[in-house]
């Protein structure tokens, strides 16, 4: 696989994982979010499974997808093309407060849900 197709793959799964993030931030449930991302790019959900390497179908982001792709997100078109750095890994004090949010998030009610996502919009 050549550099180009790494880097498109990688960014594909970047975008992936910002819209889940935005989605179960929002309190919604993550089930079904790769459904409504490949709704959102404009692809089938099998198409999107292959376009990020799972299963034994694996496909290479071509110029035309990766320009749907997007424009489909509101990204200005060669986003996909390029290197975006890896992500900053979060710190051990870091991760232990996500955990500890991650707990409490899913023992919460409904309402207590809520009102702590209103805190952090």
């Amino acid at each position: 696989m050549s550099d180009f197709a790494v880097v498109r793959r990688k960014n594909l799964h970047a975008l992936y994982k910002q819209f889940t993030l935005k989605r179960v931030g929002a309190g919604e449930s993550p089930l079904g979010v790769a459904g409504e991302f490949a709704q959102a790019i404009d692809v089938a959900n099998s198409t999107l499974s292959a376009l990020k390497g799972e299963g034994k179908s694996v496909r290479n982001i071509g110029d035309r997808l990766a320009r749907q792709i997007a424009s489909r997100l509101g990204l200005a078109s060669g986003w996909l093309d390029e290197d975006h750095g890896e992500p900053e890994e979060p710190s051990p004090a870091q991760e232990k407060f996500i955990e500890a949010a991650r707990e409490w998030y899913q023992r919460a009610s409904s309402k207590e849900r809520r009102e702590m996502l209103h805190r952090f919009k």
